[in-house]
């Protein structure tokens, strides 16, 4: 009797530290995801298109930007790619720029050039040379779909790690009018 007393206090105790390292794994991420740099003007990065066009996102000091960070090979950012070509389409007459920032260094842009004209994205897609624009804005984030909410003073107002809905992304655009 003792031993099975002594068998379910331990399997109860492996349980428990299960749940407090996960509690404390995800804790921890939450915290270091939480950019540093909110509020902060954002640096002009230089920015190439698919196609070859350079740009330096101070170029887009005035108007709203939404900056995706995406990849072919990430599910999510399938999923998104539709809902961003929607909020383009509906805001950029308002002078919203969706900005689909590509993760080069984790699959070659061809594989991204397909995907993107499959699903009709029709948005600016920039190659992330080096991840640098991935490596400053991805603070603390394990991986892509990350969404930066720039205002029409160059000042993040909201960066998003993981997937979300066209709806979801309309509230956000609303808050960088």
């Amino acid at each position: 009797m003792k031993f099975v007393q002594v068998a379910r206090a331990k399997k109860t105790w492996i349980y428990v530290s299960i749940f407090l390292t996960t509690a404390a794994a995800v804790g921890f991420t939450l915290y270091i995801a939480k950019p540093s740099y909110e509020g902060e003007r954002v640096p002009g990065f230089p920015l190439t298109t698919f196609d070859g066009t350079m740009w330096y996102l101070e170029e887009f000091r005035d108007r709203p930007i939404v900056m995706n960070f995406w990849a072919a090979w990430c599910v999510f950012c399938r999923k998104e790619m539709p809902d961003l070509e929607r909020i383009y389409q509906a805001y950029r007459d308002k002078g919203v720029i969706v900005l689909g920032i590509h993760r080069s260094e984790t699959e070659k842009k061809s594989v991204a050039e397909e995907f993107a004209k499959s699903v009709g994205a029709t948005y600016p897609l920039i190659v992330d040379i080096n991840d640098r624009m991935f490596n400053y804005f991805g603070k603390g984030a394990p991986t892509v779909p990350i969404t930066v909410f720039i205002n029409r003073e160059g000042y993040v107002v909201e960066r998003v790690v993981g997937p979300r809905t066209e709806e979801q992304f309309r509230i956000l655009v609303e808050r960088i009018l």
